[in-house]
């Protein structure tokens, strides 16, 4: 699925947030920026796990290099089936099951399975409901893992046996310190998770299935084990099959036991920054930027990969602010996963808990203006992701969200539509820089049982040469209505002006909620050749 074969490091590798506060002056003025570099490691696993990691390397083969297929998780088709069973049953393993109907009798005596022991699966390869009995044989025991090969496949020995080296050593014990355990020993009293490689599957590469927790006289098709399904057409990168799909999914597991009524957005978020741990980034970023209208909460469409890449996105720009110290940083994944509020609400409660300066609404629209100018300078500046993230982003074709239109002046008008909890951008020459901008803008209200829209503008100037930082001030509509006399700073050192309309949505959205429509907006800017005293700010 990626389009690097980036090497997988033996050693943790810090996650490295240089970021800097924005402060714009109160009196309508672009604040100055004067950077200072300050250096935190970041994406920090408990220190006690690096001890476990084996420092061997895995190598990419020319055989590993092969051209990935690119499907996406099919988790996400099964958020509302979680909700679903876990609003119905109780979590129970086989055993207490087995009491329960049949009084004093358990597994506990079944011998353990032996290489090359057959067992029969219930298996939808698409990802959905229709399961069908899929053979398949033991072909290695690790510490943490069974990996099971669909009967009648063949996989080089020494791969699979790769496959439970790298879970054990390095997948399984680096996921589980960022994000929590999964339950365990889980349903069928055995710590290990079952790895089941399967050829054919169609429409997605990888899921977990949250039915598999669950006893088969609650959830018929039951597989009753911690489990996870995975395409072997994935593997021609052992890398990329491991420290992103194996990731994802066992994010997604983790997840489930934590919080089983999680959000789409929240589980899918988390599952794609786990494979950043890994040195892996994921492919569904680069589709974000070619068709980035795209509702952070509310997705058209959870099979769309620009979904996943623009939650991936936002996740790791929120991880990556200054505000966070390493520990804090993994403080805030474990207690976003771990919290029992769901989407915007359980990630505002996490924000709290750690850090008091992290708003959810100032850090959407932050995030909103670093999809488009995070590349705008080298240095460093408050309006990039993390380090990992903003180098492998230089590498994609289209490396930052596009703006809509360009104009040659700085003044000009336009209309359009645009997704709540997204943001549509259109770019200005400030070859001759005027002193004032006179903005007005128009914006559609919709309103819902959740709440309403709220547009939010962004002025951001830029420099084309890349030897500024760029400036940002966020201006507050009422009633999604502006009209401003703005002031540019003397100095001419900006060539670019990126108006940002930033759509935020109503942050008690729910999946289920409805669909939050686009809405429509117009604007005007145009350079500023008249004093108007009631709208002038002052300096």
């Amino acid at each position: 699925m990626l389009n690097h074969s980036t090497q997988l490091k033996t050693a943790v590798k810090p996650f490295l947030a240089v970021l800097l506060a924005l402060c714009c002056s109160g009196a309508g003025l672009f604040a100055q920026i004067s950077p200072e570099v300050a250096v935190t490691p970041g994406h920090a696993i408990d220190t006690a796990v690096t001890t476990e990691i084996a420092a061997a390397g895995y190598e990419d083969s020319e055989q590993n290099q092969a051209r990935p297929v690119r499907l996406i998780s099919g988790s996400s088709r099964f958020r509302a089936k979680a909700r679903e069973l876990a609003e119905k049953f109780s979590r129970e393993t086989r055993d207490e099951a087995l009491r329960r109907l049949h009084g004093d009798i358990s597994f506990a005596d079944r011998p353990a399975p032996e290489i090359g022991q057959e067992e029969t699966f219930q298996v939808d390869k698409t990802g959905g409901d229709k399961k069908k009995p899929v053979k398949a044989l033991l072909k290695v025991i690790g510490r943490h893992c069974y990996v099971y090969l669909e009967k009648g496949r063949r996989i080089d020995e020494a791969k699979l046996k790769k496959v439970a080296q790298m879970f054990d050593q390095r997948i399984y014990p680096q996921t589980t310190a960022t994000f929590g355990s999964e339950w365990k020993p889980g349903i069928d009293g055995d710590p290990r998770i079952t790895l089941l490689l399967l050829g054919g599957m169609q429409g997605c590469d990888g899921f977990f299935y949250p039915g598999d927790e669950y006893t088969a006289e609650k959830e018929p098709g039951s597989n009753e084990r911690e489990m996870l399904y995975l395409s072997i057409d994935r593997m021609g990168d052992l890398n990329d099959f491991m420290g992103h799909l194996v990731a994802h999914e066992l994010q997604h597991m983790i997840h489930w036991h934590n919080d089983a009524n999680e959000m789409f957005w929240v589980d899918e978020a988390m599952a794609e920054y786990a494979a950043t741990l890994f040195e892996r980034m994921p492919w569904t970023a680069e589709e974000f930027f070619a068709a980035s209208d795209r509702n952070l909460l509310d997705w058209e469409d959870t099979r769309g990969a620009e979904n996943y890449g623009h939650v991936f996105l936002f996740i790791d720009f929120l991880l990556s602010r200054p505000a966070l110290s390493d520990t804090a940083r993994v403080k805030l994944v474990r207690e976003i996963v771990k919290g029992k509020s769901a989407g915007v609400k359980g990630v505002v409660e996490a924000m709290a808990k750690v850090s008091g300066k992290l708003l959810f609404d100032e850090i959407f629209r932050d995030f909103s203006a670093a999809t488009f100018i995070h590349n705008a300078f080298k240095g460093e500046h408050p309006y990039k992701f993390s380090p990992f993230v903003t180098r492998n982003l230089l590498k994609y074709k289209q490396p930052a969200v596009a703006p809509r239109r360009i104009f040659k002046t700085a003044s000009g008008t336009g209309k359009g539509k645009v997704s709540m909890w997204a943001a549509a951008g259109y770019e200005f020459s400030l070859q001759k820089q005027p002193a004032k901008l006179q903005l007005k803008f128009s914006g559609v209200t919709a309103k819902n049982a959740k709440g309403n829209n709220i547009f939010w503008l962004g002025l951001a100037l830029t420099d084309s040469a890349g030897r500024q930082a760029p400036q940002l001030l966020w201006l507050k509509t009422a009633g999604n209505r502006l009209e401003k006399i703005v002031n540019l700073p003397p100095e001419k050192k900006f060539d670019r002006l990126l108006l940002i309309v930033c759509n935020q949505g109503p942050m008690r959205y729910r999946d289920g909620d409805g669909r939050l429509p686009k809405v429509d907006f117009e604007f005007s800017l145009n350079e500023e050749q008249t004093r108007f005293d009631s709208l002038h700010e002052k300096p």
